[in-house]
């Protein structure tokens, strides 16, 4: 009986403190939605330029777009949109390698670091799935990639110099960019390339 009566005694304080938890994070995420819901939310748009190398993988030159919100001047979130060309390059001479176009789709977080009106440091996180667009394209000594989506994962750190005034800015930022197609065979290749990302932003 004394077992069950100390069982109780810690089952009410885990509850007690889970709720002081939830009622926290309730109050925490309504402070974050209050600027939406007001409309004080600040729009800001991105074109991204990048030209990233392959390691044992096809090189990429990719064009991208993303459209969202800064919350604070430190914090912002978007989604975003682009066309990723594709550049095999097969060891095996009868195998026709071709260019091919995929299509990303992700989730944008970017955080500042420094005053937003001076050239500053940003990390940014592109994460999402990859779309292949060019039917039996993607040749190679693997096999023709699937129609599968695919993970599309892109962290970058860079530098913002701003450009006539604070909400205007080129990014330069080096780039890690993963994507995990699967090819005709089956099996499931990681792609991992390096290289540099030219942004503007406005």
């Amino acid at each position: 009986m004394k077992r069950l009566g100390i069982v109780v005694l810690l089952l009410a304080g885990f509850v007690v403190s889970a709720s002081a938890q939830f009622g926290l994070m309730a109050n925490k995420l309504e402070e974050m939605l209050k600027p939406a819901l007001s409309g004080s939310f600040n729009y800001k748009g991105f074109v991204d330029v990048a030209y990233l190398a392959g390691l044992d993988s096809p090189d990429l030159l990719e064009i991208t777009t993303t459209q969202g919100f800064k919350y604070s001047s430190w914090c912002f979130m978007g989604a975003g949109a682009g066309v990723n060309l594709a550049f095999p390059q097969s060891q095996n001479a009868s195998v026709r390698s071709d260019v091919s176009v995929l299509l990303p789709l992700y989730a944008d977080f970017r955080f500042n670091i420094g005053n937003p009106a001076k050239v500053g440091l940003f990390i940014d996180l592109k994460l999402g799935a990859v779309f292949l667009l060019s039917e039996g394209a993607y040749n190679t000594n693997l096999g023709y990639m699937g129609n599968d989506p695919s993970l599309y994962l892109k962290p970058s750190i860079g530098v913002k110099i701003p450009v006539n005034n604070a909400k205007q800015a080129l990014n330069l930022s080096a780039s890690y960019q993963l994507m995990t197609p699967r090819f005709s065979n089956g099996w499931l290749v990681n792609f991992n390339n390096l290289g540099a990302t030219l942004a503007f932003e406005w």
